[in-house]
C-alpha cells in the first residue's frame, strides 16, 4: 500500500554512495597523480574554444547561434519544454564555438532555474568537460539553489584539479558572506581527495571559529567525501584528520573505498528494515480503516481520528489527513479537537512535507483561525517549489504579514513567484502592512519584476511603484498581451494613478480598471459626467452600467435631476439606463424634496416610463403630484399615461376631446400595434360616428396601418347602434 521513499536524515546520500563507489576515483587523485586523472580533463578546463572571430563564422552558424540561444534563453514564461531547451544547450556544446560558450555562460548564470537546469543537463550528458564554463559554475554554487547545488558538485571533478582549487579557494575565502561559500563546500565534497579534505579541515580548524553554518556545512561534506558517520560532530573529524592526513596514498584510497563500501552495506540494511516496517504500517493501516471507519458514524470517525493524527509512524498519520479530506467532501465538518491536531501536524517542522501541505489545505477549508500565520512558518522551512506554490496558494487567500519575509524570498522563483506575487498582492489588498513593510515590498517588487514579467509581478509593482518606476509601468500599459495590460491597469487602478488609464480607457483590458477607480471618486456631479463620458468597450457593457447606476445612486435626491441632464447628453446612454437610475425618485420620502423639485423629477420619470412602455407606472407617479406645484404640461402628461395604462375614464376626465385621442393613436400605431388596437377599440366605443370628417379620416388613416382590420358587429362602427363592454368601463377591453 505504501511505498517507500528513501527519506534519509543527512540528505540524499544515498544516490551517490551507491552509484559513486566504483567512480569516485575520478577525483580522489592526488595533485599531479597523472594515473587517476580522467584523460582529458586538466587540458579542457580553463580555456576557452579558440576565439572565434564573429566575421569568420557562416552565415549557416549565425543562424543557429540566434536560434539555439533564443530557445535556451526565453523566459521561463515562453512555456518552452525543457527537453527543447536541453536539446538548444546540447546543441550549443557540439558547436565548440567560443560566441557558442559565450550564450551557454549567459545562461548559467542568468539564475532563471529552468535555463540553468537546461545547461547542467547538457553538460551532464556531455562525454567531456565543457571548456569554457568553470569560471560561470564556480560562481553558480555560490548563489544557486540547493538542488542546482548538488547537481553542480557532481560535475565539478571533471574539471580536475583547477576545479578543486577554486572551490577550496572560495570556501576558505573569510570575507565571503557564509551563504555564498556553502556552495564551494559542498561540492569540495564530491572531489573526495585528500586535498580536498585538507579544504573543508582547515575550516574546522580555524581560529578564530567559522560560523556555525560553514562547520555544519563543512561536517556535511565530509561525510559526504568520507563515508564516516561523524555528522556534525567536529572534534571527531579533527581526531580522524590527525590519524589519517599523512597516511600513504595508497592506504588513503584503500581505507575511503573500505568505508564507503560499509557506509553502502549499512544503508541497504537500513532499506530493507525501512520496508519491512513499511509492510508492518501498510497492515496497521488496513486493520485501523477495517475496525474504525467502515461502519461507524462520522463522530466516531472523528474521535479515532484524533488519535491517529498524533501517531508515531507517518503513514498513519498520512491516512488520518486523507481521511478527514474524505469526511469534508461528505459535508461532514471536523470538530475542533481535529483541527487543532491538523494544526499541530502543519506546525511540526519535522513532519513529511507532502503530509504538511495536506494539513494545510484542510485547515484552509475548514476556516481554522491561525492558518495564515501558521502556513507562513511552514513555507519559510520549504525549499521546493511545487510545495511552495501550494502553501502561496493559501495564502493568496489568508495574506498574514508573519508571511512578508517569505514570501518576499519566493518572487523571484521561475515556478513559484507568480503565486508569491498574487500572495503578495493579498497581502497588500489587507491593509495590514505599515510604510516600512511596504518600502521593503515595493523594493523586491521591482527587483522581480526586472526578472519576471507576469501578470502577478507587473500588478505588484504597479501599485506599489513610485516616480522611478512608471516609465516601465506605462509600457507595460502598451504591452501586446492583454493580461499584462490589465495587470498594469489594476495596480495603476489600486494606487490611485487615473491619468494614464483615461488616456487608453477603450482598451477593453483597461477599460474596467479605469472606470472602477473613477467611481471611488468624490460623489458629484463632475464624477459621474467622467464616469458617464467614456463609451464602454462592447464587452463591458454591463459593467459599466452597474457602476454607472451605483454611482448614480449615491447622488443626494437634489442633484438627480442634473445627473439625468448629464446621461441624456451622451448618446450612448439609453433611456433603459435612465429609468433604472431615475426610478429611485418613486421611492424617495415626500419630505426628501421641495414640491417643485419632486414634480419635475417625477415628471421626468414619468416620461421615460412611457417612452420605455410601461404607462402604469408613469400613471401611478405623477397622480403623486402635487397639483400646487405641477407644470403646465401636466395634463396631457397625465392623459397620455391614463389613457395607454387603459383608464380610459381617467382619461377622458382629462380630455374629452376625440382630436386628442386619435392623435394619439395614430402615434401608438406606429410604435405599440397591440396597445393601438386597445386604444382603437375604446376610441369606437366611446365616440362612435361622432368623430367630425378631419378627426374621421385621421382615426381610418391610423387603423389602416394596424394588423386586424375585420369589423367587430357592434363595435360602434358608424351606422351599427350599439358597442360591446360596458359604458364607463375603467378595465382594458
Amino acid at each position: 500500500m505504501f511505498k517507500y521513499r528513501g527519506e534519509i536524515r543527512g540528505g540524499g546520500a544515498a544516490w551517490w554512495l551507491v552509484a559513486g563507489v566504483a567512480g569516485w576515483l575520478v577525483g580522489c587523485a592526488e595533485p599531479g597523480s597523472a594515473s587517476l586523472a580522467r584523460p582529458g580533463a586538466l587540458s579542457a578546463v580553463g580555456t576557452d574554444p579558440a576565439q572565434d572571430d564573429p566575421e569568420d563564422l557562416t552565415a549557416q552558424q549565425r543562424r543557429q547561434l540566434e536560434i539555439f540561444q533564443s530557445m535556451l534563453l526565453s523566459p521561463p514564461t515562453a512555456e518552452i519544454e525543457p527537453a527543447t531547451r536541453r536539446g538548444a544547450a546540447e546543441e550549443l556544446i557540439a558547436m565548440r564555438l567560443a560566441p557558442a560558450t559565450a550564450i551557454l555562460r549567459q545562461a548559467l548564470g542568468s539564475g532563471r532555474g529552468p535555463v540553468v537546469v537546461a545547461v547542467i543537463e547538457a553538460m551532464e550528458a556531455s562525454p567531456q568537460p565543457v571548456a569554457g564554463l568553470l569560471p560561470t559554475v564556480i560562481a553558480t554554487l555560490q548563489a544557486g539553489s540547493p538542488q542546482i547545488v548538488e547537481r553542480l558538485s557532481s560535475l565539478l571533478p571533471r574539471y580536475g584539479e583547477p576545479a578543486l582549487q577554486l572551490a577550496g579557494s572560495m570556501a576558505l575565502d573569510p570575507g565571503a558572506p557564509a551563504a555564498s561559500r556553502l556552495g564551494p563546500i559542498t561540492a569540495l565534497g564530491s572531489f573526495r581527495s585528500r586535498q580536498s579534505a585538507g579544504y573543508l579541515m582547515t575550516l574546522l580548524e580555524r581560529e578564530p571559529p567559522e560560523p556555525a553554518e560553514v562547520v555544519a556545512g563543512a561536517c556535511r561534506s565530509l561525510e559526504r567525501l568520507t563515508g564516516f558517520p561523524f555528522g556534525s560532530d567536529a572534534e571527531r573529524w579533527r581526531t580522524w584528520w590527525a590519524e589519517h592526513k599523512d597516511e600513504p596514498l595508497e592506504n588513503w584510497l584503500r581505507i575511503m573505498v573500505q568505508q564507503l563500501s560499509a557506509r553502502v552495506a549499512d544503508l541497504e540494511q537500513r532499506i530493507q528494515q525501512l520496508k519491512r516496517d513499511n509492510d508492518t504500517i501498510a497492515q496497521r493501516v488496513v486493520e485501523a480503516e477495517r475496525e474504525v471507519f467502515v461502519r461507524r458514524s462520522p463522530e466516531d470517525q472523528f474521535a479515532r481520528l484524533q488519535v491517529l493524527l498524533s501517531d508515531p509512524l507517518t503513514p498513519i498519520r498520512q491516512f488520518a489527513v486523507d481521511r478527514v479530506e474524505r469526511l469534508l467532501r461528505d459535508s461532514e465538518l471536523a470538530p475542533i479537537q481535529v483541527q487543532d491536531k491538523l494544526a499541530q501536524r502543519l506546525a511540526d517542522a519535522g513532519e513529511g512535507r507532502s503530509l504538511r501541505l495536506s494539513a494545510a489545505r484542510l485547515l484552509n477549508d475548514l476556516n481554522y483561525p491561525r492558518t495564515g500565520e501558521l502556513v507562513a512558518a511552514a513555507l519559510a522551512s520549504e525549499s521546493d517549489p511545487t510545495r511552495a506554490a501550494g502553501y502561496l496558494e493559501i495564502l493568496v487567500k489568508r495574506p498574514s504579514p508573519s508571511a512578508l519575509d517569505v514570501l518576499t524570498t519566493w518572487l523571484n522563483d521561475a515556478q513559484a513567484g507568480r503565486t508569491a506575487a498574487d500572495a503578495a498582492w493579498a497581502l497588500v489588498n489587507s491593509a495590514a502592512l505599515d510604510e516600512t513593510a511596504l518600502a521593503e515590498l515595493r523594493s523586491n517588487a521591482r527587483h522581480a519584476a526586472s526578472q519576471h514579467t507576469t501578470p502577478a509581478h507587473v500588478r505588484l509593482l504597479a501599485g506599489l511603484g513610485e516616480d522611478v518606476d512608471r516609465s516601465r509601468i506605462e509600457s507595460w500599459l502598451d504591452s501586446d498581451d492583454p493580461a499584462i495590460r490589465s495587470a498594469a491597469a489594476e495596480g495603476l487602478s489600486w494606487a490611485g494613478v487615473l491619468a494614464p488609464l483615461q488616456q487608453r480607457a477603450t482598451d477593453e483590458a483597461i477599460y474596467p480598471h479605469c472606470i472602477h477607480l473613477i467611481a471611488q471618486g468624490d460623489v458629484n456631479l463632475t464624477t459621474l459626467r467622467e464616469l458617464v463620458r467614456i463609451v464602454p468597450p462592447q464587452p463591458h457593457q454591463q459593467m459599466w452600467m452597474v457602476a454607472t447606476a451605483g454611482f448614480f445612486g449615491k447622488l443626494p435626491p437634489g442633484e438627480m435631476l442634473q445627473g439625468d441632464d448629464i446621461l441624456a447628453s451622451f448618446d450612448h446612454v439609453d433611456q433603459t439606463l435612465r429609468v433604472a437610475v431615475l426610478a429611485r425618485a418613486a421611492q424617495l420620502p415626500d419630505d426628501a424634496l421641495p414640491a417643485d423639485q419632486r414634480a419635475a423629477l417625477f415628471l421626468r420619470l414619468a416620461e421615460l416610463w412611457l417612452a420605455t412602455g410601461n404607462p402604469q407606472s408613469a400613471h401611478d407617479l405623477l397622480v403623486r403630484i402635487d397639483e400646487a406645484s405641477a407644470p403646465l404640461n401636466l395634463g396631457p402628461l397625465q392623459f397620455r399615461a391614463a389613457a395607454l395604462a387603459g383608464h380610459y375614464d381617467i382619461a377622458a376626465g382629462l380630455n374629452g376631446d376625440a382630436a386628442a385621442w386619435v392623435g394619439l393613436l395614430t402615434e401608438l400605431a406606429q410604435s405599440d400595434a397591440v396597445s393601438a388596437v386597445k386604444l382603437r377599440d375604446e376610441i369606437q366605443r366611446r365616440f362612435g360616428d361622432a368623430l367630425d370628417e378631419q378627426t374621421q379620416a385621421a382615426f381610418d388613416a391610423a387603423n389602416q396601418s394596424l394588423p386586424d382590420q375585420t369589423p367587430v358587429p357592434g363595435a360602434g362602427v358608424p351606422g351599427v347602434p350599439g358597442a360591446p363592454g360596458v359604458a364607463g368601463s375603467d378595465s382594458l377591453p
